[in-house]
Formats: structure tokens, sequence, C-alpha cells
């Protein structure tokens, strides 16, 4: 029993860090925090975009949207879950969505 306990303990730890790491109300929103902040980091502009997203003005919605047109049999919840934890090991992936040649 202890170890079910544990387990489940695990894996709510790993739902819930995204959110409390990023400071959103969702799962999405910690994933539009996570791409913004992964794809402007440094360029000149991006302060208006990251300022309006960390503002919470979408808070998940664009992800929300994203991901279920990517998997539209998957649970936006945890579409985002994957792709928050894709972009903190990659987080070359975000800056990759905007070019022409992705690697």
């Amino acid at each position: 029993m202890k170890i079910i306990i544990v387990i489940v303990a695990v894996f709510a730890g790993l739902y819930f860090y995204p959110q409390v790491n990023e400071g959103s109300s969702s799962t999405c929103g910690a994933v539009e925090k996570s791409f913004v902040r992964a794809a402007f980091q440094g360029n000149e502009g991006a302060d208006v975009l990251m300022s309006l997203l960390f503002s919470g003005a979408s808070n998940g919605a664009l992800a929300q949207a994203m991901v279920k047109s990517a998997s539209p049999n998957m649970p936006a919840a945890l579409s985002c879950l994957r792709l928050y934890y894709e972009l903190m090991f990659n987080p070359d992936l975000a800056r990759d969505a905007f070019r022409d040649n992705p690697r």
C-alpha cells in the first residue's frame, strides 16, 4: 500500500510541477510561459510578447488549441504536460519553431 501512495505522490508532483514552477493556473499556461521564455530569450522586441503572456493574457488557451490540433485524441492537459517537459529538456525546440529550416 505504501508503494502505491509513493507512486501516486510522484505522479502528482510531476503533474503539478509545471504549474507551480511557472506560477500559472494550468499546465497549458505553464507551457506558454516556458515556450515564450525559451523562444525569445535575448531577442529584441520580445519583451512585449513576453509581458503579455506572463501577465496571463492567454492563460493557456493558445497552447491548449495548439496541442489539441496536434493530438486531438489526447487530453489537452496531458499534451501540455508532455510538451512542457520536452521544452524543459530541449529548449531549442521553441527556437526551432520559428526557423524556416528546423534541425
